[in-house]
């Protein structure tokens, strides 16, 4: 989790992966990942501003799946 900021790019690019299997993969993965960064509510040592950039970046993204993902995290970061 320590160092999200520097893969999470990466890993949003591969959810237009033409291979269904990266996709479902890589879904999980952030998935994961996600649950990590809220788990037992204790602060996390990830600062929050260089995953909303990203997160806004992939907001325009060409692909439905990439945007809804990025929209989903953003929303989970606010609630």
């Amino acid at each position: 989790i320590k160092y999200l900021p520097e893969y999470l790019d990466g890993l949003f690019h591969m959810l237009s992966d033409r291979n269904k299997e990266i996709v479902q993969m890589t879904e999980t993965l952030l998935g994961e990942l996600k649950r990590e960064l809220h788990e037992g509510g204790q602060p996390t040592p990830v600062g929050y501003g260089p995953l909303i950039k990203i997160l806004i970046a992939h907001c325009s993204s060409k692909e439905d799946r990439t945007r809804k993902a990025a929209l989903l995290w953003l929303l989970d970061f606010l609630e």
